[in-house]
């Protein structure tokens, strides 16, 4: 015998598969209008939930689609991608909506010019944190995962279909974790013998041959860049520069909202040589940055 909640909860749940039907029936998709593109740990994660909060905007179902950076899921089509966003129904007719996958800007040879042939109207957002620390949070998030099961990163490949075979990754030392400036050191090695590795971490902070790819198919007003320090740091008014790059109204943002989405709960500290290593092979990139973006964010 079903007891009444349970009765309850399945006729909710038959509800809700009914009312998703008609409202496929009735109502289009809304297609995003923005994007968040990355960087991986340069607070995307609470650029989307402030986002989300914003009455005339709604988000994407889930925060990372990854759709135009994997070719599995490209190959599905828009109305595929479309299923992640909310209906135009009478009361969301006028609002924006949008999604942020940070691997958008580590694959941007490929994935800008899918953005572009999906929509050449397309604003993006890209935070880019200084490179020497995002390499250092990406060590310490993948050793967790690493942690945890071994096989993540070709887990994670086979989940989001990635194209990429898994024989051109070079393994990971089994002690990878332990040491972030030896883990830093052997990816340096097979960097300089143009091999890749297995959970990389390096390439994520090569942000001019990143932008560079966005650059030459969109507009300069359709692309916004924030310094994740500064977003960090002076949140409500790097809001603002959102809200007035979206040509949103501006909302009164409460305390609660603006509450960091991720403390990071690391402990380790990098050492002043690793942070000099990466200063060294950071260093061109940064300059190139600087160039493309013309504004000198002093990294170091």
């Amino acid at each position: 015998m079903y007891g009444l909640e349970s009765i309850k909860r399945l006729a909710q749940s038959v509800w809700m598969a009914a009312r998703g039907t008609v409202d496929d029936v009735l109502y289009e998709r809304i297609p995003p209008s923005f994007l968040i593109i990355g960087t991986q740990k340069g607070g995307t994660n609470s650029l989307f939930t402030y986002l989300a909060n914003h009455p005339q905007v709604l988000p994407s179902t889930e925060k990372e689609v990854n759709f135009f950076n994997s070719d599995g899921r490209y190959a599905r089509g828009t109305k595929f991608y479309h299923t992640y966003f909310p209906h135009k129904t009478p009361q969301f007719a006028n609002k924006l909506t949008f999604e942020g996958t940070p691997a958008y800007l580590r694959r941007a040879d490929k994935v800008a010019s899918r953005i572009y042939d999906y929509n050449p109207a397309m604003k993006l957002i890209a935070l880019l944190r200084n490179p020497i620390d995002r390499a250092f949070s990406a060590w310490q998030m993948y050793r967790r995962y690493y942690q945890q099961n071994s096989n993540w990163f070709f887990d994670w490949m086979e989940q989001f279909e990635s194209e990429l075979p898994k024989d051109m990754f070079v393994r990971r030392t089994t002690d990878f974790g332990e040491n972030f400036e030896q883990d830093i050191r052997n990816e340096l090695e097979l960097f300089e013998r143009d091999q890749m590795t297995e959970m990389p971490i390096l390439d994520g902070g090569h942000y001019f041959r990143q932008l560079q790819h966005f650059v030459r198919l969109f507009e300069k007003q359709q692309i916004l860049i924030m310094q994740s320090e500064r977003f960090f740091s002076e949140t409500l008014s790097e809001l603002q520069r959102v809200e007035a790059f979206l040509t949103l109204n501006p909302h009164s943002w409460s305390h609660d909202q603006l509450k960091p989405q991720f403390g990071g709960g690391y402990e380790n500290e990098m050492s002043e040589f690793a942070r000099c290593l990466l200063g060294e092979f950071y260093q061109r990139e940064n300059a190139l940055l600087y160039g493309l973006i013309g504004t000198d964010y002093n990294w170091s």
